[in-house]
């Protein structure tokens, strides 16, 4: 496994944008109330190589989650875990 830093991160843009140093990761979710980035080495990996609980001071900007990982780069296998209320009747179906 790589070696990375984590930095809160920008808002803007949208998504996983690749940057001179690593790449920038950025979410928006209303109700969202935690967001954990998780990478992988390979795509048969069942376990994430490195998990990150993003820090709802540091990490988040109104309904915008963030972080940037210094020494990613490009084509990197991510996905976010992102928890919150369960309310089917107004829509929210989180399951962390």
């Amino acid at each position: 496994m790589a070696d990375y830093t984590v930095q809160s991160g920008k808002a803007m843009p949208f998504g996983a944008t690749v940057t001179s140093t690593g790449v920038n990761f950025s979410i928006f979710t209303r109700n969202g109330t935690s967001v954990t980035l998780a990478l992988f080495d390979s795509e048969n990996d069942e376990e994430p190589s490195f998990t990150y609980k993003l820090d709802v001071h540091n990490n988040h900007t109104g309904d915008i989650w963030h972080v940037h990982v210094t020494g990613l780069t490009a084509g990197a296998l991510y996905l976010f875990k992102v928890d919150g209320p369960f309310i089917p009747e107004k829509g929210h179906r989180f399951n962390k």
